[in-house]
């Protein structure tokens, strides 16, 4: 067996580093977990505790995962996943939703359940549920009122699953609240996820140009990086992007100047005039700007670059 002839011993070794510092080592303890499946079964005290207090929101979302996979819905038929969501306890609830959230469109019988579940007494569930009606489609669409109240509640796990899902749901109404988000949010995983929702919101063309420029001086700098990979999916072109860019590429964040470098790689040929300063990003301290550099340099000048 790939993971341990020994369950009860793998489990002894995973169920402490589901407490570990390290976010990766406690999302990887997880994810060994749900592949354990039933086998797991007597880590679940330890999972649910992941899943109501860890302190981040993709190491909890890790966990609903996981908690599938180690206690399976009993049966996918929707309108009986959508029973489990209004009569399970917290294991079935969450299990049946995470089914509903793989069936995407196909579950839209249950948004009403989905709706029903966002008021739940567990944050967990409310955020599970968003993040499945926002796989839904235009049934999901139900959810957009809520989810905007959302990016004003105490919660930051609720204000970044609100944020993410408007995204989703490509909701253009909530533009002005996530914008706020952007910028005034205090949790950094709020303002990103309101910057990447906004990418998916926002015009793609040209007229897209000021707001995302503007961004590249957002004091936080989850904001300016999301700003930079932004622009180099634009529709149309600009000097003046590129120039940005290219300064961009000395921001004191790594995060900000990958994003630079993956933008001016989208862009191509056209941003030729950022090569000198990717040459030099090509000695960054940080090996992931570096290699984003040489993709970049190797976009613009393909048979120039060694």
């Amino acid at each position: 067996e790939m993971l341990s002839p020994d369950p009860q011993r793998l489990l002894d070794t995973l169920v402490p580093l589901m407490r570990d510092e390290n976010l990766y080592v406690r999302m990887g303890a997880v994810m060994v977990l749900g592949r354990m499946g039933e086998r797991a079964e007597t880590a679940l005290p330890e999972l649910i505790g992941v899943i109501r207090e860890d302190r981040d929101l993709h190491a909890r979302m890790s966990g609903v995962s996981a908690l599938r996979a180690i206690r399976p819905p009993r049966d996918r038929d929707v309108p009986k996943l959508a029973a489990e969501i209004r009569e399970g306890d917290l294991v079935r609830r969450l299990a049946a939703i995470v089914s509903l959230n793989i069936a995407g469109s196909n579950s839209a019988g249950a948004a009403g359940d989905l709706l029903t579940a966002m008021e739940d007494k567990e944050e967990i569930v409310r955020i599970a549920a968003a993040f499945a009606l926002g796989n839904m489609g235009a049934a999901g669409r139900r959810a957009v009122p809520r989810l905007m109240e959302w990016l004003r509640d105490n919660s930051p796990h609720i204000r970044m699953s609100a944020a993410g899902t408007l995204g989703m749901l490509k909701a253009v109404e909530a533009a002005p609240l996530l914008e706020k988000a952007e910028s005034s949010d205090p949790d950094p995983d709020v303002r990103l996820s309101s910057a990447l929702s906004l990418q998916l919101i926002r015009p793609r063309g040209e007229e897209s140009l000021p707001g995302l420029l503007s961004s590249l001086n957002n004091p936080h700098p989850e904001v300016r990086g999301s700003a930079a990979m932004a622009l180099g999916g634009v529709d149309g072109w600009s000097e003046l992007a590129v120039s940005q860019l290219i300064d961009t590429l000395n921001d004191e964040y790594p995060y900000v100047r990958i994003g630079a470098a993956g933008a001016l790689a989208r862009i191509g040929p056209k941003a030729r005039t950022a090569v000198p300063q990717l040459l030099m990003s090509l000695k960054d301290k940080d090996p992931h700007v570096r290699l984003y550099s040489l993709v970049a340099l190797e976009a613009i000048r393909p048979k120039r670059v060694k």
